[in-house]
């Protein structure tokens, strides 16, 4: 990016008054946008698919620009008001969208889920709307079961086949409200509910109700009937020749809503939620900018943030307080970041293959509020306080690590009498020791990474702290070897899911368990600890066996974080 930094291209600047007689265009300096401009440089390179990227600043647009191709078939250019798939981004207006609904009475998110989708198994009485938002329902994610079943990537989902999959689930993952799961199920039931609370399809009252009362022109749910819109940019890849080819995309076909919108229209909806008009918009922004607790007042913390009810991330970049919400899907990429300080938003959109765009709209923040940021942009580890520790003192850690809800597995080892964090990758951190059981990762940027080992009789384990996140847990392990015979005569044979009415051949293969079914692809399953064992798939990266009092293999779990306790039997012949 650096040598991005002196190239320069034409800009787009839309003009509008400001506080006295100053109008937007003033509020950007030369420099900025040559900065800006060589930020999104490489959108424009060889006829390739690009990108789209507005500015906010002080609460004006003072930047918008289009770049590359929507359609290389066609020669047709992206413009600020193609559109662009939002992926995980339409989750912001699926909440507000609930939420405005709540401000006209016309529901409480207190509500029970079973008094808008009745067809649900009895749990659903005890989830109620507002921890749908809050991603702390319970509700295994039917993206993670549909791949369990077999589907595959670009099989068409429709929501009956969802509803199906999510009305299979016997029991919740825990009690509703006490635990934050990210589940794609919840936001997909909020349009379920938006969708039957106003009796008209989710694409047609968003239109009525939504997107055109805030002009947002080129905004849309999509459906069968407008996903061939021309207006709509198709998203491209590099293949190995470094040719450019486009993907095939679910689009409308894909179960979890997916919403599209232009540069043009995303700033405007950035502005409405900056400054609302009406006295219902401004409680509805209110209720969207509420950070969410769980019963005992915890909150969603991870290392992006504290989550809020509109599905934006809050955290200190830098040191300075930001917002963020990003979205991918089928190769478009989608990001928004709003800084409080000066009302500065950036927002990128690309149909380019990149599965993340928004380090673009972090270095124009980066430049816009050069001088704001309280801590520097990089750590400088020379700097920290460190302590001494004995010799040998840290070789107790070294070793393997597992997160079965993370489904991850980690290595901590001594190279050169320094502790290092190795990735399954291979890729590793230096680890540099703040106190004698607490150590902090040396990383790129701005990151602050902390490792704090406990040691209780023996038994150690490591939490991993990104930033202000709540922290989680692995715990040490040495790995199980199984021989051929014990996995054959002790792990061997047919398991059935009664909820998801799909069952799995489990057959030893040198040293390993494979996983197979006429639809799903085979797993390989690797040992971890004792009837603990790592897939090579993501939907399946996590099983623990049961076993009878007799020892006798009963069953297994499939772990992980959206779901925790799918249970497949074994069939005894």
């Amino acid at each position: 990016m650096k040598n991005l930094i002196f190239l320069s291209v034409f800009i787009i600047l839309v003009s509008s008054k400001v506080h006295g007689q100053n109008s937007a265009v003033d509020k950007i300096t030369l420099e900025q946008k040559n900065v800006v401009d060589s930020l999104t440089a490489h959108w424009d390179d060889d006829n390739r698919p690009g990108g789209a990227m507005a500015l906010i600043l002080d609460g004006q647009l003072v930047y918008q620009n289009a770049r590359g191709y929507s359609q290389i078939e066609t020669s047709e250019k992206n413009a600020v008001k193609t559109m662009f798939p939002l992926g995980q981004l339409s989750n912001s207006f699926l909440a507000y969208t609930l939420l405005h609904l709540e401000t006209e009475n016309k529901l409480s998110l207190e509500d029970p889920v079973s008094k808008y989708v009745p067809s649900l198994p009895k749990w659903a009485n005890k989830v109620q709307l507002k921890q749908l938002l809050q991603h702390s329902s319970g509700v295994h994610d039917f993206v993670v079961l549909q791949h369990i079943v077999g589907w595959k990537e670009n099989d068409i989902v429709k929501k009956e086949s969802a509803i199906r999959l999510i009305a299979s689930q016997k029991e919740l993952s825990f009690a509703p409200g006490t635990e934050f799961v990210f589940s794609r199920s919840n936001l997909f039931l909020v349009s379920e509910i938006i969708e039957r609370v106003s009796e008209l399809p989710l694409s047609q009252y968003m239109e009525q109700h939504i997107f055109k009362p805030l002009g947002l022109g080129n905004t849309k749910v999509l459906t069968t009937e407008n996903q061939r819109n021309p207006g709509l940019a198709i998203s491209y890849r590099t293949d190995e020749n470094n040719g450019i080819v486009p993907i095939k995309s679910r689009k409308e076909t894909y179960a979890e809503v997916n919403i599209v919108s232009s540069i043009a229209d995303m700033a405007k909806w950035e502005l409405h939620l900056l400054k609302p008009q009406s006295e219902i918009a401004k409680t509805t922004v209110k209720k969207f900018n509420a950070v969410v607790t769980l019963k005992n007042g915890a909150k969603f913390s991870v290392p992006s943030g504290d989550l809020i009810y509109g599905q934006k991330y809050i955290h200190k970049e830098r040191g300075l307080e930001t917002a963020m919400s990003t979205g991918g899907i089928d190769g478009y990429a989608a990001a928004i970041f709003n800084f409080p300080i000066r009302n500065f938003t950036a927002i990128t959109l690309s149909n380019n293959g990149e599965p993340y765009n928004g380090y673009i709209g972090m270095l124009s923040a980066h430049t816009f509020l050069k001088g704001l940021f309280p801590e520097p942009p990089t750590i400088d580890f020379t700097k920290i306080k460190t302590i001494k520790l004995k010799p040998n003192y840290h070789k107790k850690y070294v070793g393997t690590y597992w997160d079965a809800e993370g489904e991850l597995s980690r290595e901590i080892k001594i190279e050169n009498d320094t502790l290092r964090y190795v990735r399954s990758n291979g890729y590793t951190s230096s680890l540099i020791p703040i106190t004698k059981d607490k150590f902090q990762m040396i990383v790129e940027f701005d990151d602050k990474i902390f490792l704090t080992f406990n040691d209780v009789n023996g038994n150690i384990s490591m939490k991993y702290a990104y930033g202000e996140a709540t922290p989680f847990e692995f715990v040490k392990y040495t790995q199980r070897v199984y021989s051929e015979s014990q996995l054959q005569h002790s792990f061997s044979g047919n398991y059935y899911c009664e909820e998801l009415g799909v069952g799995y051949r489990l057959s030893a293969n040198n040293g390993k368990l494979i996983a197979s079914n006429v639809k799903a692809d085979s797993i390989v399953l690797s040992s971890v600890m004792d009837g603990v064992f790592a897939g090579d798939m993501w939907y399946m990266r996590s099983i623990e066996f049961q076993s009878a009092d007799t020892g006798e293999i009963e069953g297994f779990y499939v772990r992980n974080d959206a779901i925790r306790n799918l249970l497949f039997k074994k069939i005894i012949n």
